[in-house]
């Protein structure tokens, strides 16, 4: 064979995987040179000057992005859960690293923040990821660049959309479209509603102060019409009691029955409310607010410090304290345990962690069947949220605390079918797969630096999207 027959044979294949998958350009640079350094030396020559303009042309394509691989090489159809994108913060650096979920798990892009972020977790529609830089007081806003528009999927270049300066953002949250954030350096509250974000409009929708510096925290409503801040009298470090407003920042109701507030979450019905001495609920009927308290069967010393939702599940996760105790006592199974709650019903049902082990961190999954706990041993226990039993465990899944790197922890998070734990010791994510009869673990992602806290960004199902070229 010629060698301009050579070339062209090389070429053309390349050219046909190039079609539909910008990747391939790679592949077709790599093939080219190769030919030149080591298959026909003298090809430039006799080289097809038709095929030498149709290669620089692909070769001009792959230079015009800095960010390929943009999605999944996959031109036609993809599932959810390779179409999705992980947010990792750094412990250490100021950065987010934007990581692909395809097969090959590759670096999209990394973003730089104003400090490590404090608090990281997704906007309701998997769309915006919002990054917390509590020393810095300032919070950055995200679009993980993965559109989703009905059962069409298309991917962009993540990008930083907004920052907001207020004092010291701490307590996040998310229910259905708003995002709820509390700011203890001045006791602000500040929403946002996705509906805005989409639409360029970036300034929070309502703001509202409460009354000076303290730690306190906020929800919204799952109707998206009202939402829950907390109340304290001036003598209180903590909260008491909450105040219920319309979006319009309408005052509707309000109670004073939660002392030593810490810690609430929301879902489509309910308001789960951690107090002192047990919990408060707060349900809508209509235009109404409805108020309930209820205590801990552990007794009247515990109270509820930490609340996890899931936005259809019927149950909460909590996690539930010996309040009398000196604040830093070392946890123990006997001071600290987990509880699924059902506010329906007033049920709470306490997690047994085997082996004497006690919860680090935690997550309830999107879809609210599971309960994620990493124990201080670095084990990994599955609960299931319906019966509070044990589905599977995973032992020695990362190393204890003691072997992180300074301030430094595991976290969790998840989507709908897929689950991920960082581990800042040994520089990766582990990626679990929650669709199968019993979860498993489907893969170790290498993420450089020290990742801690995470966000998924992209669909929010299980289904096969079509590709938008």
């Amino acid at each position: 064979m010629r060698q301009s027959e050579v070339a062209d044979a090389i070429l053309g294949a390349q050219m046909e995987r190039f079609i539909g998958k910008r990747e391939s350009i790679i592949i077709l640079a790599h093939d080219f040179l190769n030919l030149l350094e080591h298959e026909v030396p003298s090809v430039i020559r006799t080289f097809p000057r038709a095929s030498v303009a149709a290669l620089m042309g692909a070769l001009a394509l792959a230079g015009c992005s800095d960010d390929d691989p943009i999605g999944p090489t996959d031109p036609d159809e993809v599932s959810a859960a390779d179409a999705r994108r992980l947010v990792v913060a750094d412990a250490e650096n100021p950065i987010l690293r934007v990581v692909g979920l395809g097969p090959d798990a590759s670096d999209v892009t990394t973003l730089n923040l104003t400090a490590p972020a404090s608090y990281l977790y997704a906007s309701g529609s998997g769309r915006f990821a919002v990054a917390q830089q509590r020393a810095e007081n300032v919070l950055h806003i995200i679009d993980g660049g993965v559109e989703v528009n009905a059962d069409e999927i298309a991917w962009q270049t993540p990008s930083v959309v907004a920052g907001f300066n207020d004092a010291e953002p701490t307590h996040g949250n998310v229910n259905g479209d708003i995002i709820s954030v509390f700011f203890d350096g001045n006791g602000m509250t500040h929403f946002w509603d996705e509906d805005d974000l989409l639409a360029g409009e970036t300034d929070p929708f309502l703001s509202l102060g409460t009354g000076g510096a303290y730690h306190g925290a906020t929800v919204a409503k799952g109707d998206g019409e009202h939402v829950v801040v907390t109340w304290r009298d001036t003598t209180s470090i903590l909260p008491s009691g909450v105040n219920i407003f319309t979006r319009e920042g309408v005052l509707v109701d309000s109670t004073r029955a939660c002392p030593a507030l810490h810690g609430n979450a929301g879902n489509r019905d309910w308001v789960v409310i951690g107090c002192g001495d047990g919990l408060l609920t707060v349900r809508m009927d209509g235009s109404t607010p409805e108020f309930d308290r209820l205590n801990l069967a552990d007794g009247p010393q515990w109270g509820t410090g930490t609340v996890w939702s899931a936005w259809d599940a019927d149950r909460f996760l909590l996690r539930n304290t010996d309040r009398s105790l000196p604040r830093g006592t070392p946890p123990t199974p006997d001071n600290r345990r987990l509880a699924t709650f059902a506010p329906a019903t007033g049920t709470i049902v306490n997690l047994t962690l085997p082996d004497g082990d006690v919860d680090w961190t935690a997550d309830l999954t999107k879809d609210g069947r599971y309960a994620l706990v990493l124990g201080r041993t670095g084990n990994l226990y599955v609960f299931s949220m319906a019966s509070a039993a044990l589905v599977v465990r995973f032992d020695a899944i990362v190393g204890d605390p003691d072997s992180m790197p300074t301030d430094a922890a595991p976290f969790l998070t998840s989507a709908y079918d897929r689950a991920y734990l960082s581990d800042p010791a040994g520089s990766e994510v582990i990626e679990l797969d929650l669709a199968s009869s019993t979860p498993a673990i489907l893969r170790r992602i290498s993420v450089a630096g020290v990742p801690t806290r995470l966000a998924v960004v992209g669909p929010v199902d299980d289904g096969e999207y079509v590709v938008q070229n």
